[in-house]
């Protein structure tokens, strides 16, 4: 019989997404919160200047172009409140167009990166939109991170809070 580690998690409640933060398919920069805040908002920056031409040129429908911009402004304001606790999430009746464009990035720089552009930026952008879909999750319930950015931002007022009280 194998002895049990004390400091092994024991899973009391889980949430309809919930995974093992320790799982084989947790994304090495699923913690980098600043840097996938950074990849959505640049992914934003880089649909602003390239989806108007594409859509002039007829290579992209002007509906579908909107609809991914749309998902990620939606995406770096609701990473923009996990971090800073600033706005509010994204309400669950948008999480299969955001998890659509999370897919949809992914796809194109697979497509990249098998044509042979293996870059450094290329291989951490995988990683980062990697960790953008696990935090996702499977689109049945809303991300089990807006779990832990209320409880984060919970704490960090009761913190003001009593620094508040202790300077008075």
């Amino acid at each position: 019989m194998r002895a049990h580690d004390p400091f092994e998690p024991v899973v009391i409640w889980q949430s309809p997404d919930w995974r093992p933060d320790g799982s084989e398919d947790a994304p090495a920069s699923r913690h980098d919160w600043d840097e996938l805040l950074e990849q959505c908002r640049s992914a934003v920056a880089r649909r602003e200047r390239a989806y108007p031409q594409l859509v002039r040129d007829g290579r992209m429908e002007a509906a579908d172009a909107r609809r991914d911009l749309d998902a990620w402004l939606q995406l770096a304001a609701e990473w923009h409140w996990i971090i800073s606790g600033e706005g509010e999430a994204p309400g669950l009746h948008t999480l299969a167009n955001r998890i659509a464009a999370v897919r949809l990035a992914t796809e194109r720089l697979e497509g990249e990166l098998a044509r042979g552009r293996r870059t450094e930026a290329n291989l951490y952008q995988h990683q980062l939109l990697r960790a953008l879909a696990w935090h996702l999750g499977d689109g049945t319930a809303q991300p089990a991170i807006h779990h832990t950015a209320r409880l984060n931002h919970a704490w960090r007022a009761d913190q003001a809070a009593s620094a508040m009280r202790s300077a008075a």
